[in-house]
């Protein structure tokens, strides 16, 4: 079991669109909107709706991934792979423009279920044929535990930059400069995705 734990927190450490789509998330949480000023939320919201943004995805996820491994849904690789940019590319511009958005818990679960059918598709390759269950949930696991750390890591310093800089601040300057980069980087595999280019690396992303 603990290599396919092992295995799950490889994959979504070294997935750079997953780790991408949970920044993309991560940014946004630390702030809230009171009166038409930005704010930064107090620690114990930010760990409340950092949670709740979270579960959605992971409960999303978890379900695809099960669902897919187990054989009840089938989709072209080449689809899920470029659904997964979208969603990146998706975030990223409503971080820019709209970042206080009233369903990006139901959005986050949306994508969630098309980042598990990406999962799924990396843990097909591996699942030996006559044991399933148990690598399922010991993969399913490791990438749980891979992105908490994401968030232990990335959640502290975005709400430490926001505190520090001041929440109108990190909104105009942070938030955009960060979601350009994530963006311009979810256009560049979309269209490798979609069209099935090869478009160079870019600090090999």
């Amino acid at each position: 079991l603990g290599a396919w734990i092992a295995s799950g927190v490889d994959h979504i450490w070294s997935g750079r669109d997953h780790v991408s789509f949970v920044l993309m998330l991560l940014l946004v949480a630390v702030l809230v909107r009171a009166g038409g000023a930005w704010t930064t939320r107090a620690p114990l919201a930010t760990l409340r709706h950092t949670a709740a943004i979270v579960t959605a995805f992971t409960l999303a996820h978890s379900l695809s991934l099960i669902a897919a491994s187990l054989g009840w849904i089938r989709l072209p690789s080449r689809l899920v792979e470029s659904l997964i940019a979208f969603s990146i590319l998706y975030t990223a511009i409503e971080n820019i423009l709209r970042p206080d958005v009233r369903w990006r818990f139901a959005q986050t679960f949306a994508f969630g279920l098309v980042h598990g059918l990406g999962f799924a598709s990396v843990l097909e390759e591996l699942l030996p044929p006559d044991h399933v269950i148990g690598p399922l949930l010991g993969f399913n696991l490791g990438v749980e535990l891979g992105q908490l750390v994401i968030v232990a890591i990335a959640l502290p310093l975005a709400w430490l930059l926001a505190h520090q800089l001041g929440a109108t601040r990190y909104r105009r300057q942070i938030m955009p400069a960060v979601s350009a980069v994530i963006g311009l980087l979810a256009v560049k595999w979309l269209i490798e995705r979609v069209f099935g280019l090869t478009l160079g690396s870019f600090w090999g992303m």
